[in-house]
């Protein structure tokens, strides 16, 4: 299949057309099928990295690519994006990941992780993920590059796995009364060809090879997020509602965007005395006394 560079009506979004063995770390309601063959909608262009105070922000959206690329977002744009980050004048306290996506390519996306892991360990400066709706399979293992993973209660996260698709249409071929003959120097050189059958040797190559990048993931995530390999693996690549990760360990806390940044922002600690805010004003008392949650947050950004 080929890459398809097309606008989707009405929006930014454009389509990637899959290639035969390339590997997903996506939710499954994210694969298209049409004529042309299976692909993913893209976000286009993400939007430029912002700042709230103190803190960083990287915006992450749609289904991530392993390259910079013309068809979305991808894990080599998002390592700019954070370096950039990092390096800003202010330098940041805290840089968020701001996550609205249901996963990607396989491809590239440990490396992605861990150089992140570095890089924050490297400039000192914190990474924490906020999942703004989404944060599916690929997606959250970018949060599992940081030492927060934080969240709405709608927040949606998890399918902690692999997924890959085997397509034939041989059966078709011959209804149409058309005859491939695909010469290979080796009988499983044509495993995965669009128009040989799949065979029962083929689908048990693909398994062992899905279920290794899938304990790949396991152990990235059970590394970051302190649950082990074996729980994760239990979860059956499953998806969680903010207060029900927080039960299995793949989000931390429900709390909203805003509180979030209030909580993490260090721009007014240690800066001239502040005028009395009005204490008429619940706004006021809210800003002047934040809640135990965000608190946590401040801690956890020092630490």
């Amino acid at each position: 299949m080929t890459h398809s560079s097309s606008r989707m009506p009405g929006n930014e979004s454009r389509r990637y057309a899959l290639r035969a063995g390339e590997y997903l770390a996506i939710s499954a309601d994210a694969i298209r099928r049409d004529a042309d063959g299976l692909y993913l909608v893209t976000a286009g262009e993400p939007p430029a990295n912002e700042a709230h105070g103190s803190v960083g922000i990287v915006n992450v959206r749609g289904a991530l690519l392993q390259f910079c690329s013309p068809f979305g977002d991808s894990y080599e744009a998002i390592e700019q994006r954070v370096r950039e980050a990092m390096a800003a004048d202010p330098k940041p306290t805290t840089v968020m990941l701001r996550i609205s996506s249901p996963g990607g390519l396989v491809a590239g996306l440990n490396e992605c992780a861990l150089r992140l892991q570095r890089m924050a360990k490297a400039e000192g400066i914190p990474l924490v993920a906020y999942v703004d709706e989404l944060a599916a399979s690929a997606a959250y293992a970018l949060c599992c590059a940081c030492s927060q993973v934080l969240g709405p209660a709608s927040s949606i996260v998890g399918s902690v796995g692999v997924i890959s698709t085997m397509i034939s249409v041989a059966a078709h071929d011959a209804d149409q009364g058309i005859e491939y003959r695909i010469i290979t120097s080796g009988k499983r050189k044509a495993d995965g060809h669009l128009h040989a059958p799949i065979s029962e040797d083929a689908v048990r190559s693909e398994t062992a090879r899905n279920a290794q990048l899938a304990a790949q993931f396991f152990a990235l995530a059970s590394r970051a997020r302190g649950v082990p390999a074996k729980k994760l693996e239990s979860l059956q690549a499953a998806i969680y509602l903010g207060r029900d990760a927080v039960r299995v360990g793949l989000l931390d806390e429900v709390i909203g965007l805003d509180d979030a940044l209030m909580g993490l922002d260090r721009s007014e600690i240690g800066g001239p005395p502040k005028a009395a805010a009005n204490t008429g004003n619940i706004t006021d008392r809210r800003a002047k006394e934040p809640r135990a949650d965000v608190a946590r947050l401040l801690k956890n950004a020092r630490a």
